[in-house]
C-alpha cells in the first residue's frame, strides 16, 4: 500500500512543481546528499518559488523488524519510519518545541511492514550547534556561552515536562539561531526517529538531558558548564537529583560500553581542551 501525506497547502505547492507521487519524491527528487549510511540519506532539495523553498528530503530504506516492533510498542500499530518522525514532529510542534517544519511524507508498506518511506521538511532557520562551537565558540563571553547552556538545559526541561524522551538529543542534533527579540538565543531539535512521545518512567524522561550531557565536548564545555546544564535542568521543575545522576552515569557507561567515543562526532580542530 502506498500513502502520500501533506500538511497544510503543501500539496498545492507540489502540484505545481509536478511532485505529486510517491516516485516523484523519493526516486526523483534531485538535490544534493549531506548525510547517507545504509538505512537512510538526506538530501538537500531547493525549488524555484517566490520566495525560493529548501527542504531536506529523509529517505528510509527497507524498514527493519526492530523499527515496527518499537512502532507497536510506543504507538499500538505498524509505521513506517517517515510516519514516526513527522507523527513526533507534530507532537513537538502542539507543545511549543521547535523542530524542522514538516511538510510531507510518504510511505510503502507490504503486510504492515514497511517497504521504503520519506519524509521532507522544511530547512530550519540558524545552524547546527555544533558548527556554531566550532566557528564561534571560543569568541564569545562567558555570559554569554551559560546563557546558551541554561537554553539547552530548558530545551531538555521542557522535553521532561511534556512526557517527551528523546535519546538523540546531542549536540549535533539541535540547531541555534539569535533570536532578536529576546536578545537571547533559540534552539530547534532535529532526528525523532528514536523519540518516545510517552515516557513511562523518570528515568526515560532523564535520558534526554543525559545524552545532551554526554555529547558536551570538553573541548568546548568546561566542568563548570556542565555542572550549569544539570543545575538549570533540576532548577526548572521537580526533579529527584540522585535519580537523574544516575540517569548521567548510566548513559556514559552504556555509551562507552558501545565504543562511543564523544570526540569522535566532532570535527578535526587544532583546538585545545576547554579546561
Amino acid at each position: 500500500m502506498e500513502k502520500l501525506v501533506f500538511a497544510d497547502a503543501w500539496q498545492d505547492f507540489f502540484s505545481r512543481h509536478r511532485m505529486e507521487t510517491f516516485s516523484h519524491f523519493f526516486d526523483e527528487a534531485q538535490g544534493t546528499c549531506v548525510n547517507t549510511n545504509k538505512k537512510r540519506n538526506v538530501l538537500k532539495l531547493t525549488i524555484e518559488d517566490t520566495p525560493v523553498r529548501t527542504f531536506f528530503l529523509k529517505r528510509f530504506y527497507l524498514g527493519q523488524v526492530k523499527d515496527t516492533i518499537g512502532a507497536v510498542w510506543r504507538f499500538g500499530r505498524p509505521m513506517s519510519q517517515a510516519a514516526i518522525e513527522w507523527t513526533n514532529a507534530c507532537h513537538l510542534q502542539r507543545h511549543g518545541i521547535r523542530t524542522g517544519n514538516p511538510v510531507c511524507f510518504g510511505e510503502q508498506m507490504v503486510m504492515g511492514f514497511e517497504r521504503r518511506s520519506f519524509l521532507l521538511t522544511e530547512q530550519i532557520e540558524g545552524i547546527c550547534l555544533m558548527d556554531f562551537l566550532v566557528e564561534r565558540w571560543r569568541k564569545l563571553p562567558r555570559a554569554t556561552q551559560e546563557q546558551i547552556v541554561v537554553e539547552m538545559a530548558k530545551l531538555a526541561r521542557r522535553l521532561h515536562d511534556v512526557n517527551v524522551s528523546l535519546p538523540d538529543l546531542y549536540i549535533w542534533h539541535i540547531f541555534i539561531r539569535h533570536d532578536p527579540a529576546t536578545g537571547g538565543y533559540a534552539l530547534s531539535v532535529i532526528d525523532l526517529h528514536r523519540m518516545i512521545p510517552k515516557a513511562r518512567t523518570a528515568s526515560e524522561r532523564f535520558k534526554s538531558l543525559a545524552r545532551l550531557h554526554w555529547s558536551m565536548s570538553s573541548r568546548y564545555f568546561d566542568d563548570d558548564l556542565k555542572d550549569l546544564l544539570i543545575s538549570a535542568y533540576a532548577e526548572a521543575g521537580p526533579t529527584d537529583g540522585n535519580c537523574l545522576l544516575r540517569s548521567i552515569r548510566r548513559n556514559a557507561l552504556t555509551l562507552a560500553r558501545r565504543g562511543r567515543d564523544v570526540g569522535r562526532y566532532y570535527p578535526k580542530t587544532n583546538l585545545p581542551s576547554s579546561r
